[in-house]
Order: structure tokens, then C-alpha cells, then sequence
């Protein structure tokens, strides 16, 4: 299971273990230059490239040990998982998209973000940085709460990092880009794709988008309708590990592993 941009395997902490619980052994996975490094005051990005390349590595380790690889990530995870399958298809056995977040225009994106791309890819962006805020993608008001003390304590919360870099933020818009010109026509395997109807970040047309170019008998899709984007620590989390859960145990082979990217 993949984490989000520049976060920690907390945003999947819930969902391994009740995996782990059923059977399935599933790995977090801290990626350099993509994860949040504590020990790091600024955090530098490297290129997505190398994030698919590490990953890459990574699932050819478990595969001496496991027959099947199935990625499991969210937000920007899904969107790494997804490049991935672009680039190495015949070594994942399957997906599950959590808040996938291919376009970024949920209702609290601001309307002057097609601007984005000239902080990211001109001088005068050198210096920009994204702030995180409320939500935090979150809608039970009591987690929220808990979040904004994690990260006024130490920079980071089981939702992310409290800053965003402009190097992690363009890598991300050029590994989104990659997808969108990709994936299309692609080999695909066994997917399951969940979101909120009230995604904050990422709307549902990441979803529709997905199911145009997916072969029908091979995505399932869950619709959410009381949380925001992070749906694995939200009001509905149970609801998304069951189903979770409940996909991989459907792959039939008691060899299958859950990475938690």
C-alpha cells in the first residue's frame, strides 16, 4: 500500500492491520525522496522516476518469496501504483485506488489552480510551498482536531505532512501527466478503486476516468458518501477496509501480498 505525497505509512496503518488480520501479509513501504524523511528539516524531492524505480526493486524482492503483488495506494500512492503498472505490467497482479487523485479539482481546490504549473516549471515559483489546512481531508470534526496538534507537534499526522515542497509537487504533477498519457490502451490488471462523493482534493471524475479506460469486468468501484479524501482514517474507514479486505481475499491464492505503499 502506497502513502500520499511526502506522508507516512500512518495513513494505512489501520487498513495493514486488519489485512494482516485476514491473513494477507502486507509491507509499508518509505520511498526516498517521496516519503517524509523526520529527520530532515526541508524536505528535498526526487525525480518520480525513481520513485517507480524503487518500487519497482521492492516488488521484485517479495516476488522471490510471493507468487502475487497487489499495490495498494492512496492519493498520490494511487497515482504511483498507477505508473507503475504503466511502466512494469506484467508484475502487478492487481490494485486498489484509494482517493485516487489523477486530477486535482475536489470542491476545495481553489479556482486559480490551472495556475499551477507556472509556480512549478518557472523561476517565480522557486520559493512557493503549499500549506496544509483544514479539512486535512477529513470530515469527522474530533480526528480533525487530532491531526491539527500532530502537526503543530512534529510536522507530520496520519494525513501528511504539514508542508508540501514545490520539488515533491511538481514531481507529482509530472508522474499525474505520465498516467493521463499512458495508461490508455495499457495492459491493466484486477483493480479495485474507491472514493468519496465528497472528496475534498480529488472529485470523482479520477473515477469515471478510470472506469473509461479500465476493462469493465476488471475495476470494481465503491462510492463513499461521508467522508473526505483520506478515507482510511475518516468516518467510513471501516466500510473501506471490509471492502478492502474483502478484494483481496477474492484473488484466491493464499500467497498474496498487500504492499502498503
Amino acid at each position: 500500500m502506497l502513502h500520499g505525497l511526502c506522508s507516512t505509512p500512518e495513513e494505512l496503518g489501520s487498513l495493514q492491520n486488519n489485512l494482516i488480520k485476514a491473513g494477507c501479509p502486507a509491507k509499508a513501504v518509505s520511498i526516498p525522496g517521496y516519503s517524509f524523511e523526520a529527520d530532515k528539516t526541508k524536505q528535498v524531492a526526487s525525480t518520480f522516476e525513481s520513485w517507480v524505480d524503487y518500487l519497482h526493486h521492492q516488488i521484485l524482492k517479495e516476488k522471490v518469496e510471493f507468487e502475487h503483488v497487489v499495490l495498494v495506494g492512496i492519493s498520490s500512492g494511487a497515482n504511483l501504483a498507477l505508473a507503475l503498472s504503466v511502466g512494469y505490467p506484467e508484475d502487478v497482479n492487481a490494485l486498489v485506488l484509494l482517493s485516487t487523485s489523477i486530477w486535482v479539482d475536489g470542491w476545495s481546490i481553489p479556482s486559480y489552480q490551472w495556475l499551477l504549473p507556472l509556480a512549478l516549471f518557472t523561476p517565480m515559483g522557486v520559493f512557493w510551498k503549499y500549506r496544509e489546512k483544514e479539512p486535512y481531508g477529513v470530515k469527522d470534526e474530533r480526528i480533525r482536531s487530532w491531526i491539527k496538534r500532530e502537526l503543530d507537534r512534529r510536522r507530520v499526522s496520519a494525513a501528511g505532512s504539514s508542508i508540501l515542497e514545490i520539488g515533491h509537487l511538481k514531481q507529482n504533477f509530472r508522474m499525474r501527466s505520465f498516467v493521463k498519457k499512458n495508461l490508455p490502451g495499457k495492459q491493466l490488471p484486477k483493480a479495485l478503486a474507491i472514493h468519496s462523493e465528497l472528496d475534498e482534493v480529488a472529485s470523482l471524475r479520477n473515477v469515471r476516468w478510470l472506469e473509461s479506460h479500465w476493462p469493465e469486468q476488471r475495476l470494481q468501484t465503491l462510492i463513499l458518501n461521508n467522508c473526505y479524501h483520506m478515507i482510511t482514517i475518516d468516518q467510513e474507514r471501516q466500510k473501506v477496509s471490509a471492502a478492502v479486505v474483502s478484494f483481496a481475499l477474492e484473488l484466491k491464492s493464499p500467497t498474496t501480498q498487500v504492499l502498503e505503499l
